[in-house]
Order: C-alpha cells, then structure tokens, then sequence
C-alpha cells in the first residue's frame, strides 16, 4: 500500500516533464512552406479531342529536398495517376505536363488529409 502513492508521485511526476515537450511540438509552424505552393495552369488553346493541357510545378524557390503531393480529379471523380497522387521534387519531376478534359481539378496536398485546388486559369464554364 505504501508504494502506490510513490508510483503515482512518479507518474504525475513524468506526465508533468513530457506535457511541456508535447506543447512545443505542436506549436511547431508547418513543415511545409507557402513558398513551395504546387501551382498548376492551363498552357495552350482546346484540342482536338476536346482536352486542356495543364502544367503542374514546383517554384524554384521549393528546396530541392522538399517532396510534395499532387493528384488530378477528373469531372467524373476519377484519380490521376491510379496510385492516388504525382510524387514531386525530392529526387522526383518538378514539372509534370498532363492534357485532362473540363471540369477536372488539380489538387495539392499542405498537410497530411489535406487537398487544395491549385487549378488556375480556367474560363469561368469549367
């Protein structure tokens, strides 16, 4: 009976060393920075076929080291590539090139569960 107090001393003890660690770490900014924003735009006029070619990049400011996440949403709800998102920087493409019809999306990811259209330059119908 006499060593339950003890531990509890020591556990509150702990709890309260950790509790001040956890605060800074999640008042941490970011890890990524605005400056390395996927940005993505129409180059080129209509196709044939009735495709925009869009161009997705990273600004050279971006580190070369920093790796970003971008996918393409078709108007029918579908994932470009299959896998579920473009790998960019970090060893990968910088640049991707990709025709895709109206009504689709591009989207980057900031944080982790988190996509933001980065589509710009649209006519006002898309």
């Amino acid at each position: 009976m006499r060593r339950r107090p003890m531990a509890l001393l020591l556990l509150v003890g702990a709890a309260l060393l950790v509790l001040p660690v956890a605060a800074a770490e999640l008042a941490l900014k970011p890890p990524d920075a605005p400056s390395c924003a996927v940005t993505a735009r129409l180059t080129g006029p209509r196709s044939t076929l009735g495709q925009y070619q869009v161009r997705i990049e990273l600004p050279p400011t971006c580190p070369p080291n920093e790796l970003r996440y971008t996918r393409i949403i078709t108007r029918n709800g579908g994932r470009i590539p299959p896998i579920g998102y473009f790998r960019m920087g970090a060893g990968f493409p910088r640049r991707i090139d990709w025709w895709i019809f109206p009504g689709a999306q591009v989207q980057d990811r900031p944080a982790p569960n988190q996509w933001v259209n980065v589509l710009t330059g649209v006519p006002t119908w898309w």
